[in-house]
């Protein structure tokens, strides 16, 4: 859509770069376009835009700091003819065009196309300048029916129509040619029939455009042409009085416009206009109530500092603006081709240069060793989304500063790329700057397909069976193919594939980049049930071509996407996935019971290696373990683990000690893994038990260790020590 933006910029670079020796080329060419259709009458009756034009035109001989400007004028109406042809601008034509429109006639019939056609011819005679045209009209396309070779009004309206978009506008595009238009509907703005026509020719070229519903918006709006067609250095609005404004000696003019009366106040208490110094200046005022007023740095180094550096006041009632010239620009880098469009999820590659005039001064060039570059992306759209910002790096050994940023909201985009110095005496301040625009188009460039391995080319699967395995590949979208037929693709020089699972872990997967071929992702297992978001990222060149040529044209690429594919569970999927998790589970219990019976072996096999005895006693724990049948032990296990009963003769106690009743007095085990050797004794209540002479409490566990004493309530003390091997074997 701005395609014709980012070819003047790259036609401008390859001028400024040229040696100064070749330089008596212009840089920047502009046709202005005038409608003298009889609708005229009423959206423009009192002819404010001949005095629009003629500012325009003054304002772009003022701003020929930078090198040497042409302008050209073609009226339209009955058909288009050239009222100046495109030739220089010099400072001593300022305020003297008025001649161009005088004695003009309205005329019946609104020939655009043919206006737009003379203007193409003066701009393609001037060889490869920067091409810019200002359009002034209502946009009412009607053609004349006597040229046409038809009595019939609407069919020479549609003849001419199908002419300007069928042949005059892609030639203007194919050319570079940026068309800003000014729409004028009337004095209440009601006749509003041919504002898609003017918005349509900017938006396809490039430029933009913009209605004027005051005469005191034609100042405005030329200025912001412009200064997009040539931009100067610094752009400070001025709204009130009391403004200031800081010069040094990098800035080689200024262009101040507003409304009649305003002034400047230089740093010596002079004021302009009409002040007598060194500093040149050309002053001008219009009927409209608008006035310019331009200021140009004295040539002598010694006046620099007494009548230029400094802070200057300015005094103004109402709302203006100062421009500064600078002879240092900020261009597109000439080595990539421009883009007017991008897309969604796409980065933007933003890399300038920085061009300096041969004659600027040491001052200029000491200067820009304190400057940093940074960029401001505004989007032109009320509500389209926030500005984005950031600093541009330096390329080593180049005079380039590059960056990207990616843009995942469609609209009008405004790039300002500003240097910034930073002055011990001045503090900070804006030395030069570039503004472009560009468009971001609704749709993805970027899609990615998912598929079987083995049926590629089957289209685009959403859905997969868990367990199946599945790749991925990049590719356009089929919406960017339909509606961009210049699309050819994309080559890759990285892909970068990365799954984030349901649940909540990413992964990163080997890609395959062969060539021209679409890159794809080696086979990938869909091992997690539920939602899989797939995210991607291509680097690499956007391939297309231009109107009406062959050739092909690649830019500099990287886009990103995602989209979500799901895993879905058959019968048999889930039969194999239950199967397996049966597996796993029955396979951790094993082991777990395993570890379990192994532990209880050998804490049944440590009791038997200790002992109670006295004088009278010598029992070892296992007592008569053959009494424990496979069941009670195994019901001892799974409840407060391997343990013997102490008990009286008469009782079924394993351990059995004199003195006692039929009753069990208490049971013996072990408390904690076998290798850590840690017994319990638990009195169970009918008699009390003494452990080191501390009364033990019924129910409850008490550690006993080797060699503790256990007196039993009448029966004589024991000792707790290691069983005798020999009564073990």
């Amino acid at each position: 859509m701005r395609r014709a933006a980012a070819s003047a910029s790259l036609l401008l670079t390859l001028l400024l770069l040229a040696p100064a020796a070749a330089r008596a080329e212009s840089e920047t060419d502009v046709m202005l376009l005038i409608d003298l259709s009889g609708t005229m009458k009423r959206n423009d009756p009192d002819g404010y835009r001949y005095v629009g034009a003629e500012q325009f035109l003054t304002l772009l001989t003022l701003f020929n700091s930078f090198g040497r400007n042409k302008a050209g004028v073609v009226i339209f109406g009955n058909d288009g003819r050239v009222a100046r042809p495109l030739d220089y601008i010099t400072s001593d034509q300022a305020s003297h065009y008025q001649s161009l429109f005088s004695g003009l006639r309205f005329e019946d019939a609104t020939e655009l196309g043919k206006g737009l056609d003379e203007a193409l011819k003066e701009l393609t005679r001037s060889g490869g300048r920067t091409k810019s045209m200002v359009v002034i009209s209502d946009g009412w396309v009607e053609g004349n029916p006597s040229t046409r070779r038809t009595q019939d009004w609407e069919q020479a309206k549609a003849a001419a129509e199908q002419e300007m978009w069928g042949d005059v506008v892609p030639r203007l595009k194919a050319a570079g040619v940026k068309v800003y238009t000014i729409g004028l509907f009337g004095p209440a703005g009601k006749d509003r029939r041919g504002e898609p026509t003017l918005r349509r020719l900017a938006r396809e070229t490039g430029g933009f455009f913009e209605a004027v519903s005051d005469p005191a918006d034609f100042s405005r709006i030329y200025q912001k042409m412009l200064y997009d067609i040539e931009t100067p250095a610094e752009l400070i609005p001025m709204k009130e009085p009391g403004g200031r404004i800081k010069l040094t000696p990098g800035d080689v003019g200024l262009i101040i416009t507003g409304p009649k009366g305003f002034s400047l106040t230089d740093p010596h208490g002079r004021i302009y206009p009409g002040a007598e110094s060194p500093v040149r200046q050309e002053h001008f005022e219009y009927r409209d109530g608008g006035a310019i007023l331009f200021l140009e740095r004295p040539s002598e180094l010694g006046g620099l500092d007494q009548n230029w550096t400094g802070d200057w006041g300015v005094n103004i009632s109402g709302e203006g603006q100062v421009a500064k010239l600078s002879p240092v620009r900020i261009v597109r880098d000439a080595s990539q081709p421009p883009r007017s469009f991008y897309f969604k999820n796409e980065y933007v590659p933003l890399r300038f240069g920085l061009v300096v005039r041969a004659d600027a001064d040491k001052r200029t060039r000491d200067l820009l060793n304190a400057c940093e570059v940074k960029y401001t992306l505004v989007p032109e759209a009320p509500g389209a989304g926030g500005v984005l910002a950031g600093r541009l790096e330096k390329v080593a050994g180049a005079d380039l500063y590059a960056g990207e940023q990616l843009i995942e909201k469609q609209g009008e985009y405004r790039v300002e790329i500003q240097m910034i110095c930073k002055l011990d005496q001045h503090g900070e301040i804006k030395f030069a700057q570039n503004v472009e625009h560009f468009d971001v188009h609704p749709e993805e460039v970027l899609s990615l397909g998912t598929y079987l391995p083995d049926q590629a080319g089957t289209g685009d699967r959403q859905e997969f069976t868990l367990g199946d395995w599945f790749k991925v590949r990049a590719g356009v979208t089929q919406n960017a193919r339909d509606n961009f037929p210049f699309l050819k693709g994309f080559k890759t020089e990285s892909f970068r594939l990365k799954l984030h699972y349901p649940s909540g872990s990413e992964q990163e997967v080997p890609v395959t980049v062969r060539g021209d071929a679409e890159p794809e992702s080696e086979d990938i297992h869909f091992d997690e049930w539920g939602e899989l978001t797939v995210g991607a990222e291509v680097r690499g060149a956007l391939v297309t071509t231009q109107p009406g040529r062959d050739e092909l044209i690649s830019y500099p690429f990287r886009a990103k996407t995602s989209k979500k594919i799901r895993s879905t569970l058959t019968l048999w999927a889930m039969a194999v996935r239950a199967g397996g998790w049966l597996w796993k589970t029955l396979a951790a219990l094993s082991v777990l019971t395993g570890l379990f019976v192994f532990l209880r072996h050998q804490q049944w096999k440590r009791l038997p290696q200790m002992s109670l005895r006295n004088e009278d006693v010598d029992q070892s724990l296992g007592g008569d373990e053959s009494e424990i049948g496979f069941g009670e032990k195994l019901r001892r296990d799974f409840r407060h683990g391997p343990r013997y009963y102490i008990g009286g003769p008469e009782s079924d106690a394993e351990v059995k000690l004199p003195g006692g009743d039929g009753q069990r007095i208490a049971e013996i085990g072990m408390a904690g893994p076998p290798f850590f050797e840690r017994y319990y004794v638990r009195p169970l209540g009918p008699k009390a038990i003494h452990l080191n002479g501390s009364l033990l409490n019924t129910g409850v566990r008490a550690t006993i260790k080797r060699d503790d004493l256990l007196k039993i309530e009448g029966m004589d003390e024991l000792k707790f020590e290691p069983t005798d091997p020999a009564e073990l074997d």
